[in-house]
């Protein structure tokens, strides 16, 4: 964590952000509300070379500039799949007012045919047609990988047929 200035965390599980604080070997050093969201930074231990995450907790759709900051910088790693499909093009617009002019977001999603029980997730399958027709009006997006999951978790196969996850990059355009 050393070579980045801030890093910060939203989080809708605070169990989440816990269990990173474990991992970590840290310490909560300060927590507060802001606008019914709880916002806690988390200092690190040596092995993490001291750095301090800083946990905005709630309601993502809650979460304004005001409150967390513009980033230039995302990791979106199974947030978009995991809500439901209907409040997509609403993530969309929030993720888009966090992030600054020259931004960039690593998306991780997954694509699977329903599971085996008959419900679709979460996490909820996102073809990449669907992706670029969510971002593309203000994000520049590129499909960098696909892996198939069930390769590595055979386990899966007894949920669905096919499970991958998908990987893009996604460049704010000016």
């Amino acid at each position: 964590l050393s070579f980045v200035r801030k890093v910060t965390g939203i989080e809708g599980v605070k169990m989440a952000a816990e269990q990173f604080t474990t991992e970590v070997g840290g310490t909560v050093v300060s927590s507060s509300q802001v606008s019914g969201l709880e916002i806690m930074e988390i200092q690190a231990s040596e092995a993490f070379n001291k750095g301090v995450v800083r946990y905005v907790l709630g309601d993502f759709f809650a979460v304004t500039p005001a409150v967390a900051g513009k980033f230039e910088v995302c990791f979106d790693r199974a947030s978009l799949v995991a809500i439901d499909p209907t409040l997509r093009r609403q993530y969309v617009q929030v993720i888009t007012e966090l992030m600054g002019p020259q931004a960039r977001i690593l998306l991780s999603s997954i694509e699977h045919d329903p599971f085996k029980d008959g419900t679709l997730g979460p996490p909820f399958s996102i073809k990449e047609d669907d992706v670029m027709e969510l971002f593309s009006e203000s994000w520049d997006v590129k499909f960098l990988e696909r892996q198939d999951v069930l390769k590595l978790d055979p386990k899966m196969a007894e949920r669905c047929t096919y499970f991958e996850e998908a990987v893009y990059l996604l460049t704010r355009k000016s």
